[in-house]
């Protein structure tokens, strides 16, 4: 029997050569793209979503009128699973599922009795890696794999979390604001928690309305991809709003900390010191330090000049395990189970 982490990189392959074809044979299409999984499934799925564009007065005005893209996910129940059983939708960093800190936590879920849906947001999409304006893909993939789950005959629509990693943990944040989740069709449809790992905070949604469950956002001490301030300013954002969330200061820790196999010091790009704020209130974008109104063109060309080009990733075996603990609390309370 295949590994999970196999699994996926066979899946990715499958998905990239359809991707392919379907862009050689239009006719070709996907197979057994899944609308419902009445029928219980698991393993691989296929799904429908769309790639929203980076401008908030874009998205208000389409919302999902866009082009659909045909995604896929990883879907597993836990071991001996019995009855309905709660879930968790996980997004990747901008490195994509063939990790090995993705599969850690996918595994870590299932042993928590948690079924896991580990999301491909890139692949489908013809990307190898995910830039900064993938994170609205992945939270239109995280509301349709919710509406996935939630037709599952063995999983609980209302005790469905998800958890985002880098780039994810943005998407988590942002699957937290109600205009999004309305945006995008996910009717009564909610998350039960949302938790968000060393997020990319340098571009921010403000001033929406934002869901009442737990929103929990863990923050490295020693975070060198994105100014640690951003980040608070996102919490202190959505609190004003309404959320529920709260800000995790973890001592010592770098960006990555679950990624027990990465220690590297000065060798990644990121968004430096860019610091920008999309409002839904105007539907504008602009620079939070100046007030500078970004166009779709001098938005490229403004983070051109504020990048960065080091940045650490840093593994933390201690540093995991608070983390770990913290969640299995807030999931123990959201999913009113016990998990040790």
């Amino acid at each position: 029997m295949r590994t999970y982490q196999e699994r996926l990189r066979v899946g990715s392959i499958r998905l990239l050569l359809t991707v392919v074809a379907t862009a050689c044979f239009p006719s070709a299409g996907f197979a057994q793209v899944a609308t419902t999984l009445a029928k219980g499934e698991t393993g691989k799925i296929v799904f429908r979503s769309v790639t929203p564009p980076g401008m908030l007065s874009e998205m208000a005005q389409k919302k999902r009128n866009l082009p659909p893209v045909e995604v896929w996910g990883e879907l597993d129940l836990p071991r001996n699973a019995s009855g309905k059983v709660p879930a968790m939708v996980l997004l990747t960093t901008s490195g994509g599922v063939n990790q090995v800190h993705m599969n850690m936590w996918h595994e870590k879920f299932l042993d928590m009795g948690i079924a896991a849906f580990t999301i491909d947001s890139f692949t489908g999409r013809g990307i190898s890696s995910g830039i900064s304006s993938h994170s609205l893909a992945q939270v239109v993939d995280a509301y349709e794999a919710l509406k996935l789950l939630a037709t599952h005959p063995g999983i609980d629509a209302e005790r469905v979390s998800v958890i985002g990693f880098s780039l994810g943990a943005r998407a988590a944040i942002e699957a937290a604001i109600e205009e999004f989740r309305e945006m995008y069709d996910a009717g009564a449809l909610r998350f039960a928690a949302y938790f968000a790992l060393y997020p990319a905070c340098n571009i921010r949604f403000i001033d929406a309305k934002v869901r009442p469950e737990p929103i929990v956002v863990f923050l490295p001490e020693k975070e060198d991809w994105t100014p640690l301030a951003h980040c608070q300013a996102y919490i202190e954002s959505h609190t004003r709003s309404g959320g529920n969330i709260r800000g995790v200061l973890l001592p010592g820790a770098y960006h990555g900390f679950d990624q027990l196999d990465r220690n590297v010091f000065g060798k990644y790009a990121n968004l430096g010191t860019c610091n920008v704020e999309s409002s839904f209130k105007s539907l504008e974008r602009r620079r939070a330090d100046t007030g500078e109104l970004l166009t779709a063109g001098n938005f490229l060309s403004y983070l051109r000049t504020c990048r960065g080009y080091r940045a650490s990733l840093i593994g933390d075996r201690a540093v995991l395990a608070t983390v770990e603990t913290e969640i299995k609390k807030v999931l123990s309370a959201v999913f009113s189970i016990t998990i040790k």
